[in-house]
């Protein structure tokens, strides 16, 4: 029997910003995971991911991210999302969002993971490629001098015509494009 995930191996480490990745062995497609410590406290670095409109200033190639049904409450959000294809089409995708928080040391540690759930969102869009794998997590652990330690782990099979090698390193790019521009918002 083969395992479904190969080993994790280091793609990029450099200015803080430590990029692995993982081949799916069925799919082809990688996973990745991205770490970096950020200049500032948790509920900061909480504040400009979960919020949708920095979230598309810190990936700009997030064309649109809404929050379709909130509760709070329950620690639950559906959000739509839809991302450029670059030099292909479109992708969207629907996402059931859940988060936890807890109490740290230097402050809140925060957990957020999110699934496919397309049937919450819109209906498809003509000419826009619709996600139906997309699972991941991020975390913001508190670290020293009210820095955050952040990771996401993030596995998207982007779907539609684009080659595997391609979307691959769509996935890189975006992951590490995330952590470095964090870093960069917060930056003293």
């Amino acid at each position: 029997m083969t395992k479904e995930w190969k080993d994790w191996e280091t793609a990029f480490d450099r200015d803080g910003v430590k990029l692995e990745t993982r081949k799916n062995a069925k799919s082809g497609v990688l996973q990745t995971r991205v770490t970096g410590t950020v200049a500032a406290p948790t509920d900061d670095v909480w504040k400009e991911i979960v919020t949708p409109e920095s979230y598309c200033a810190l990936l700009p190639k997030t064309l649109e991210s809404r929050y379709i049904d909130e509760k709070p409450k329950q620690k639950q959000v559906y959000c739509y999302q839809r991302v450029s294809g670059g030099p292909v089409s479109e992708r969207d995708y629907t996402l059931k969002v859940t988060w936890t928080e807890e109490k740290a040391k230097h402050g809140k540690k925060y957990h957020r993971a999110w699934t496919i759930e397309n049937d919450k969102g819109p209906e498809p869009r003509k000419g826009v490629v619709r996600v139906e794998v997309h699972d991941g997590s991020w975390t913001l652990t508190p670290a020293d001098k009210g820095k955050t330690a952040f990771e996401q782990v993030n596995y998207i099979e982007l779907g539609g015509s684009l080659w595997t090698m391609l979307a691959n390193q769509a996935v890189q790019d975006a992951a590490k494009e995330l952590v470095v521009n964090l870093k960069r918002r917060f930056e003293a």
